[in-house]
This record gives structure tokens, sequence and C-alpha cells, in this order.
């Protein structure tokens, strides 16, 4: 049997291929969707994938990997060839024959995978989206300028050394004072403003440098797959819940810092990676995972330093989870229909709020 890339049998010519003007109308496609329906082309004969790698010129691993995501959701079936022995050889298995029959389902599967892949471009960028990032340079914007204005205070004070680069010298808790620093007197006096704008102040060059690259790496997702208008409101909640919780376990303490903040940024991406992972390329999924596991090991050891407000980072990724879970459950992204998800959505933001 002759095997041709386009899907021919037995020297049959291979299908015309669509005009331009069609081939710009048709949705992107993923490889696996592509690599079934050439499997399918095959029925009811064998679909041999050593034949097709030598003809395609694909990747050998992207083509196995592709299969085993096929055989994993039992779409195809493993099969023996008497004519060649040890060489792996697949088919349609009945569940793959059936979704075939049936063009609503192949077309609600051919939608998946289509989500699939826009899914994963949208993660790692590959889709423009000018504004995506509005909201995370606005907020670093801010966290700059108010910086900047500790510094031009602290050098009518004699004390921009200190400002830059000794936060715990003498006469620098005045500074931070006035460019909004929260700590138990001033709140007990009434100013309540101070646990929103504690988030914007950071003691030297060191916080506001690192704080400010988990801002840009973890807004930058959540801007992505969230939006822009989420990064703010995840924010300004989570950086409060980070405030109330550093002021309330340790009263004594200073609060400043949008790392509080940040936490809830991170944990309102982790949820919806969790409720979202079916709807990325498994490899892609996998490094992220990586990637997310890495980053709660090293905050968790963060806040557990001396002098780090692990409470206002506990207070933050509670907040922060409380609004990821409220939006996943009312959007209808998600792909799990309950009529328990929109109370349950609300609740998750009043709580929050």
């Amino acid at each position: 049997m002759e095997i041709d890339y386009n899907g021919g049998l037995n020297g049959a010519p291979p299908p015309e291929a669509p005009p331009p003007s069609e081939r710009k109308k048709n949705k992107p496609r993923t490889f696996v969707e592509l690599l079934l329906d050439r499997i399918a082309a095959m029925e009811p004969g064998n679909f041999h994938p050593r034949s097709f790698l030598l003809i395609s010129g694909e990747g050998e691993e992207q083509v196995l990997k592709s299969l085993d995501q096929l055989h994993k959701k039992g779409l195809i079936d493993r099969v023996r060839d008497e004519g060649l022995p040890g060489e792996l050889v697949v088919r349609l298995s009945a569940k793959g024959r059936a979704l075939y029959a049936d063009e609503k389902n192949l077309e609600r599967w051919r939608e998946e995978q289509a989500l699939t892949l826009n899914t994963t471009r949208k993660m790692l960028g590959l889709d423009p989206q000018p504004w995506a990032m509005w909201a995370t340079q606005l907020l670093f914007l801010v966290i700059l300028a108010n910086f900047i204005w500790g510094g031009v205070l602290s050098w009518q004070a004699g004390q921009l050394g200190n400002y830059l680069h000794d936060p715990d010298a003498k006469g620098m808790a005045e500074i931070y004072h006035q460019i909004g620093a929260a700590e138990a007197l001033s709140l007990a006096q009434g100013e309540w403003w101070r646990l929103f704008t504690c988030m914007f102040v950071h003691f030297g060059v060191v916080h506001i440098v690192s704080n400010s690259i988990g801002l840009m790496a973890v807004g930058m997702l959540v801007s992505r797959m969230m939006g822009p208008g989420v990064v703010l409101l995840v924010f300004v909640i989570a950086g409060l819940w980070g405030s109330g919780f550093g002021m309330t376990f340790q009263p004594q303490a200073i609060l400043a810092g949008a790392s509080g903040a940040i936490c809830g940024l991170m944990a309102a991406f982790v949820l919806w990676f969790v409720t979202h992972r079916h709807r990325l390329d498994p490899k892609i999924a996998g490094r992220f995972g990586s990637f997310l596991l890495m980053d709660l090991i090293l905050i968790t050891g963060i806040s557990l330093l001396p002098g780090i407000s692990g409470f206002g980072h506990l207070g933050g990724a509670i907040g922060g989870a409380l609004v990821g879970a409220g939006l996943i459950l009312l959007s209808e992204d998600w792909g799990v229909r309950a009529n328990w998800r929109p109370l349950a959505g609300s609740a998750c933001l009043m709580v929050a709020g």
C-alpha cells in the first residue's frame, strides 16, 4: 500500500488544496488534529508513523507525543501488522470512528482543538495584544514615581544613601511615613488609607527591583490570560488583604511593598492555570507547571526570612485567590457548567471585597 502525505491511498491523487481565499478563512489547526485527520484518511487501512515521518519531514518527537495524546484520549488504537513486525502501527479506535461519524461531535472536537491552540499561543505571547500590559505598566509607573518622590525627600534630608541602601538607618522611618508607609500608630489615628498606599512604598533599591521584576512577570501572565482589568482588581484587593494580615499579626512593623499584591496575582494565576490546564498544549502546560512550583517554593522561602512580612504575603495570596476563584467561576470559558457556579463566584468576590 502506498501512503500519501495528503491522504491518498493506493496511488489515488491527493485532494486539491483549497484556494488561498478559503485557506485564510480556515481556523488554525493543531498538529494533533491534522494527524488524526491523516489517520482517519487511511481507513480502513492502518497508519504507519515511520512512513509518515519519512514523507512529511515532521519531527519524530512531535509525532510520537501527538500519537500518545490521541491514544490516551481513546481516539486511536495501536495494532500489529504481520507484514511489519515490531513497527508501530495505529488506526482509529471505535471511539475515533464514532467521532468522525458524527459531524456535530467532530466539529465540537475541532473547536476544542482550536481553543487549545489559541490558549497556548496566548500564554506564550504569540498573539499580538498591544494594550494587554497597560495595567501592569501603570502600577509599575506609580511604584517608580513614589520611589523617586521618596528619593527627593531623602536627598533634601541628606539621607539619599540610606534611602537607597539602608532602610533601617536613623531618620528613615519619617521619610517612609511621608510617602505612604503604614504603621499601627497612624492607623489608630484614622489613616486607614495607608493600607493602600503602603503597596507603592519600597525599602531601597533591592526591594523595588525585586518586586518590579515579580510584578512585570506575573502581571504579564495575568494580563494575557485574564485581562488587564483583572490585574488592577487583584492587585488592589490582594494588596489590602496583605496589608491587613501584616498589620494584624505584626503590628510593630512598618508595612511597605507590593509583594503581598504580587502574591495575590500569583495565586489568581495559579487558579487559572489549574482550571484551564486542559486547554493548553501538554508540553507547555508541563513547563509552566514546573515554573509555578519553583516560584511558590521561592516565595515561601522568602516569606520565612527575618524582616519579611510573611503574613503580608499570606494575606495577599488569600485575597488574590478569592478574586481569581470568583472571576473563574463567573466566566464562560472555563468549560465546566453547573448551577452553583454563579452563586459560588459571587460569594468569593463578596468575601474578597
